[in-house]
């Protein structure tokens, strides 16, 4: 994967699927969804992501780090799922 894959595919993440974004921190964090304002996903690489939020309470940063590197494209949204939240979409 490029940079540039990497990139586009947190881009998209980022303006297509808020709405799940949302969910999903909300249930990571045990914050009601409503206290999640907004979400994005910042430096994903092969080995993991870090996620930024802003809530009622203020703005939050967390690293994820998949299981093992993404191999491909598919992979790298398989891993992003599976370490937001299992069923996020």
């Amino acid at each position: 994967m490029t940079p540039d894959q990497l990139t586009r595919s947190a881009e998209h993440a980022n303006l297509c699927h808020q709405a799940e974004l949302r969910r999903a921190v909300a249930a990571f964090t045990a914050t009601p969804l409503g206290d999640v304002i907004g979400v994005q996903l910042v430096d994903l690489t092969c080995d993991g992501v870090a996620i930024e939020w802003v809530a009622s309470d203020g703005a939050h940063r967390r690293q994820l780090r998949f299981q093992r590197p993404a191999t491909s494209m598919q992979d790298l949204g398989e891993q992003l799922r599976r370490e937001l939240h299992p069923g996020i979409c």
